[in-house]
């Protein structure tokens, strides 16, 4: 399991790092920042996937990045979080006043001292070390989104394929986004999520329009188990998709998915 964050460097000088921990998810290594086969657009693209409904991010030029939605993927409206837009604009709203004040404090200090003071730094200093920590379990729950706890799904087979999807559209709003999950069932991918990625540890930095984390659980080749050469190597440039990857790597799709998943839009960064 991989994880990267993509970073536009615009904006409201947002930190490269959201928290540090989320940067190796799984003990993987290097600065890779883009996965294979183009699955996710360049930065500064302004072009978005075909027949995709673009989800709106709500009012204020501070909401999170917009996210599309591929055309077949199930509906985000069945899967939304339990509060509204406006209240979950509201709970981001309040952690990006904090982060601000905080920011300004770390810049106001270093001046005092003479140490340099650009903001990037004091923002990449804050959100890597003074942020405070939380989960994504918990920040999920903030915006209304109930996860099964971790350990074995107890959900009944018609109710498991629901609380996948509200998961997977609560990190979206988050500004997260998974790949590599075609080896998976819908059961087991839950169970990957509520009781790995949900519960590990990260800094507590809101969603913005300048940052996305990608978290890639395609699993690693048998000869390189660390991951050093897996979902981000770009030694194969045949064309033969995610199938052709997880063959390689020993296993066979169980569920197309990986083409439904949300992504952020571009367009509107």
């Amino acid at each position: 399991m991989i994880a990267c964050l993509d970073w536009s460097g615009a904006g409201e000088g947002s930190s490269s790092g959201r928290g540090g921990g989320k940067k190796s998810r799984g003990g993987a290594k290097g600065g890779k920042t883009s996965l294979k086969g183009g699955k996710i657009p360049p930065k500064g693209a302004n072009s978005q996937p075909k027949d995709v409904a673009a989800v709106p991010d709500g009012d204020g030029a501070l909401a999170p990045p917009m996210f599309v939605i591929p055309a077949g993927a199930p509906l985000p409206e069945a899967h939304r979080p339990a509060l509204t837009d406006r209240a979950v604009q509201e709970v981001f709203a309040r952690k990006r006043a904090a982060r601000e004040k905080r920011i300004a404090e770390i810049v106001a200090t270093a001046e005092k001292e003479g140490r340099p003071a650009e903001r990037i730094i004091a923002a990449i200093l804050h959100d890597a070390e003074h942020a405070p920590h939380s989960t994504n379990r918990r920040q999920l729950a903030e915006i209304g989104v109930e996860c099964p706890p971790p350990g074995a799904i107890a959900l009944p087979e018609a109710d498991v394929t629901t609380a996948l999807w509200r998961v997977i559209y609560g990190l979206a709003h988050l500004g997260i986004f998974l790949t590599g999950t075609d080896h998976l069932d819908d059961r087991q991918f839950l169970g990957v999520l509520c009781s790995r990625i949900l519960e590990e540890e990260i800094r507590d930095v809101p969603p913005s329009r300048d940052m996305s984390e990608f978290i890639d659980l395609t699993p690693c080749r048998p000869d390189q188990p660390d991951g050093l050469t897996g979902p981000f190597d770009a030694e194969d440039d045949g064309d033969d998709g995610d199938a052709g990857e997880l063959a390689r790597r020993g296993c066979s799709v169980v569920v197309a998915r990986d083409a439904l998943l949300p992504r952020p839009s571009r367009g509107a960064i």
